[in-house]
């Protein structure tokens, strides 16, 4: 059931990945973040992974210009954690960056994404 009295919680959910990433290749996401206070996420794999939350102010930056994100939340995460992560919105603009550090191929991958602004 959506919040019909405030539409920017209804259908948070920005971004859903089900394939599993190579170890030798990153995942990306770049996203607008500006509708947004607080970044939500959730990892489920079998292999050891990092995951990277980015944040920019300047909407002329492009996606790969690693130098113009400067707010970073970067955590390691060990299979079996089955927890949600939090982070505040820092910039306007998000880039969120997943990397498979086990060098092996994983059997099943799961990540989601959303935003809130409570």
């Amino acid at each position: 059931m959506g919040f019909s009295h405030y539409p920017k919680l209804d259908n948070c959910c920005f971004f859903a990945h089900d394939e599993a990433v190579p170890p030798d290749k990153p995942l990306v996401v770049y996203r607008r973040a500006s509708s947004y206070t607080r970044l939500f996420y959730t990892i489920a794999t079998d292999q050891p992974g990092e995951m990277e939350v980015a944040f920019t102010l300047e909407p002329a930056c492009k996606a790969s210009e690693a130098h113009c994100y400067d707010a970073v939340d970067a955590r390691s995460y060990k299979p079996g954690d089955s927890r949600l992560y939090f982070v505040i919105c820092a910039g306007s603009w998000m880039r969120a960056t997943y990397r498979n550090t086990s060098g092996q191929e994983q059997s099943f991958f799961r990540l989601r994404l959303w935003g809130s602004v409570f």
